[in-house]
């Protein structure tokens, strides 16, 4: 229906989230996945200056957030959002 329109942000949205529901993973957000990169850069030690830049974020604070709910998620895997999307659509239960 909008073939040949940008993609807005609403319809991103859409389709990455329908995206995670036809692979059993609910919740699957755009935001999810540059968090992500965020936590994935800090893991491999890149400068928090770089990853801030290149992430478009003003602050540091932010950033700074991302990185301590990844320790929290390293004390509780099974309740981690991206540790659940990169096992796929088997068991998803929240107490593995």
């Amino acid at each position: 229906a909008t073939q040949g329109r940008p993609l807005t942000w609403d319809g991103l949205r859409t389709i990455v989230r329908k995206r995670g529901e036809a692979i059993g993973i609910a919740g699957v957000t755009p935001h999810a996945f540059r968090r992500g990169w965020a936590c994935a850069m800090s893991e491999a030690c890149a400068p928090l200056k770089v990853i801030v830049e290149a992430g478009g974020w003003r602050h540091e604070q932010q950033l700074l957030r991302y990185t301590q709910a990844l320790e929290s998620q390293r004390l509780a895997p099974a309740l981690s959002p991206v540790d659940r999307l990169s096992r796929g659509p088997q068991q998803l239960s929240l107490w593995e």
